[in-house]
């Protein structure tokens, strides 16, 4: 009976982990603001955008496939594209 359970709880899980495709974006991130500039050349022209932490950033490049080059902001500070611009691809 204890092995039976045992068999049911392995194939559980198991088709529990195959189920989830491992190429999948990340659908949600931490609410914890610690804001990233990042940029990258989208058609030919240069983007620079403000997002709220890292896991965002990394959302962005997975979903819309763009390969988002990490920028120190000076004094805190991020010169970015207009927002129109950028939200399109948070």
């Amino acid at each position: 009976m204890i092995s039976l359970i045992v068999i049911f709880g392995l194939l559980f899980v198991s088709t529990q982990i195959a189920a989830k495709p491992e190429s999948e974006c990340p659908e949600i991130c931490p609410a914890i603001y610690m804001p990233v500039c990042e940029e990258a050349m989208i058609n030919g022209k240069l983007v620079r955008c403000l997002f709220g932490n890292s896991c965002e950033a990394g959302r962005s490049a997975c979903r819309h496939e763009i390969n988002w080059r990490h920028l120190s902001q000076k004094d805190g500070k991020c010169e970015t594209s207009p927002f129109q611009l950028c939200r399109q691809y948070l």
